[in-house]
């Protein structure tokens, strides 16, 4: 056992701070067993992250390398999240995580374990590997920002959470919509999804009813919507008076001066003119109608290596004549309603015969 731990030590020397090793501990009641868990742990600036064999050595170092980069992330925008005597528990399948004994004890327990999501149970955050790191990233990112989420909104600890929770009683969209906000920001498929709902004309015109019909891509649009409009530290305020005055409307007028309904208005407000210039500025793309035109007069001049940009409306390619060649990046513009072609030169050579 002692060359077990001096390999394991050496082997994590340059990536941890410590490493000890438990007893089979037992974190509640008793679940039937198909295997014993010799649990080991390498202890960080800010938490132990758990492992019981070989094969989670490597899933260890991961998560102790994937935490540390994203708790000095938040830290710096928001301080200290985590509570004292922080655990992650790492499982190394399913099959394994479903044998845990952690949380049947305990009356303070938020679980949710469908296949990939969070389960913190205290000061505890358990994971399994589905043989995906990208979703064991996923799995300690959600844990690591449903923290945040119950400091910020609930108080310093879970247990305060949970009891906080029931008195506050927020609806989903602003609790379960921060969340996703803090966890994936606002991405390419949130606007996608949102944008076509705003301009949908079938769609209903209120908040409140988008909310119910849509909790999380509303809470993720109200949050970013607060935070350009508002910025990141007045929100905080605001995050800070709903908890403790227990009424948003109280909160929203105290950032706003408007109460929350007309703050829902202005918010769709917001959107629809977004998306309505999106659309104006947006050509219409036809057979008959190029979206850009490379102008050559010159016969002796040849045109090569055409690339068009992403987005349709840039072109570079290459121009050459007698022996010379250059880069050319032509880029299209709308000026006062007529498109306009922008021409820069990026690298020029050649030899002359």
């Amino acid at each position: 056992m002692k060359n077990i731990a001096l390999l394991l030590a050496g082997f994590f020397c340059a990536q941890m701070p410590a490493w000890a090793q438990t007893n089979a501990e037992v974190f509640g009641q008793n679940r039937v067993q198909l295997r014993t868990f010799d649990w080991k742990y390498y202890e960080t600036n800010n938490l132990k992250i758990y492992f019981y064999d070989r094969a989670g050595v490597e899933l260890s170092r991961y998560v102790a390398e994937q935490m540390d980069k994203d708790l000095s992330l938040i830290q710096k925008t928001i301080g200290d999240v985590l509570p004292d005597g922080f655990d992650v528990i790492v499982y190394n399948s399913y099959d394994d995580y479903q044998q845990s004994n952690i949380g049947l004890a305990s009356s303070t327990t938020i679980q949710n374990s469908g296949s990939g999501q969070i389960n913190i149970i205290g000061n505890k955050l358990v994971v399994y590997f589905t043989g995906q790191h990208v979703d064991l990233k996923r799995q300690l990112r959600r844990g690591l920002y449903s923290i945040i989420l119950e400091k910020t909104l609930f108080g310093e600890t879970i247990a305060e959470a949970l009891k906080n929770s029931l008195v506050l009683n927020f609806p989903k969209w602003y609790s379960e919509g921060y969340l996703e906000y803090v966890v994936d920001g606002w991405d390419s498929k949130a606007n996608s999804e949102w944008k076509s709902i705003i301009l949908n004309p079938n769609e209903t015109k209120k908040f409140e009813q988008l909310a119910m019909k849509y909790p999380t891509l509303s809470g993720k649009a109200f949050w970013k919507y607060l935070t350009e409009r508002y910025g990141e530290r007045n929100v905080r305020d605001f995050i800070f008076i709903a908890q403790n005055e227990t009424n948003l409307n109280t909160a929203t007028k105290v950032l706003t001066g408007k109460k929350l309904v007309p703050l829902f208005d202005s918010l769709l407000s917001f959107y629809q003119n977004v998306y309505a210039l999106d659309a104006a500025n947006q050509n219409d793309v036809t057979a008959e109608e190029p979206l850009i035109v490379i102008d050559n007069k010159d016969p002796e001049r040849k045109i090569s290596g055409i690339k068009v940009s992403p987005r349709g409306l840039d072109v570079a390619y290459i121009a050459s004549k007698h022996g010379k060649w250059e880069v050319v990046l032509q880029k299209s513009q709308k000026l006062e309603g007529d498109a306009k072609n922008v021409l820069a030169t990026i690298v020029a050579g050649g030899y002359i015969n």
